[in-house]
């Protein structure tokens, strides 16, 4: 994969070697070729092709080889399911069931959220780009929602380090609030810890109602404890689901003047 990155960098300003670059294809095969009951030499079951679309090579196609073992087909006796081996360096391009690749689904992601792109702008910077993608706008967006489940998933995975820092203050000041989009109809809700800046929770809701409210700062207060303070401004009910949800602390309302 990397001489095809070396290759379309080196031939971009050449249309024609450029375009067959772009529909190249790419076979990848299970790095290991033996069953790992037997040891013996796998053999091809089936393979599967797609079209995946990249930022770094452009659209290309991907075929994956799946191998079996014939004398351990199964995961087990009492089940039809096929032990199946496949290419992780696959995965790791492409996860399975999709076609936008993982280096797409970080650079939609940085651009929508780290540099506040619109979709319709993020459509225009890839087709102008050395990609050359051309997305429709409603792809882009489910790929921008993929960034986020993704960083959600490394969210939770570093959760101890936030603990971490957490305890080394002494405790977390709960600095919460909603923001929405105009005309989309939800609502983020965030709680941050102001000493660490530390993001302790992010999730849409459809109203700053007390219950959604409530429910989120208690998800809170079970991962990492009683705060030493809340901040938040005076929307109605935030008071009320603060005192409910955590056990007595001092309280800080923030009120913005525009």
């Amino acid at each position: 994969m990397n001489l095809l990155e070396d290759l379309r960098i080196k031939y971009q300003n050449n249309e024609e070697v450029f375009d067959e670059l772009s529909d190249c294809s790419v076979r990848l095969y299970p790095e290991k070729d033996s069953c790992v009951v037997c040891n013996k030499k796998t053999k091809l079951l089936k393979t599967s092709s797609k079209e995946c679309y990249s930022f770094r090579f452009g659209k290309f196609r991907l075929t994956e080889g799946f191998f079996f073992c014939q004398d351990h087909k199964y995961m087990s006796e009492n089940s039809d399911r096929i032990l199946r081996y496949y290419s992780r360096l696959a995965i790791e391009i492409v996860d399975r069931g999709y076609r936008i690749t993982i280096d797409m689904v970080a650079r939609v992601g940085l651009l929508r959220y780290r540099d506040n792109r619109q979709l319709e702008e993020i459509q225009s910077f890839l087709k102008c780009s050395p990609a050359k993608i051309d997305l429709p706008v409603s792809t882009i967006g489910l790929v921008a929602k993929r960034f986020l489940g993704y960083c959600k998933l490394l969210h939770e995975k570093y959760q101890f380090k936030i603990k971490d820092d957490i305890n080394s203050n002494s405790g977390y000041a709960a600095h919460f609030d909603g923001t929405t989009e105009k005309m989309s109809g939800a609502i983020n809700f965030v709680v941050m810890d102001s000493l660490t800046g530390h993001i302790l929770i992010s999730e849409m809701i459809e109203t700053e109602s007390y219950k959604n409210v409530t429910s989120l700062l208690r998800k809170v207060k079970f991962r990492y404890g009683n705060p030493l303070a809340t901040i938040s401004d005076l929307k109605p009910g935030f008071l009320s689901a603060s005192g409910d949800s955590f056990d007595k602390v001092p309280t800080n309302f923030v009120i913005f003047i525009f």
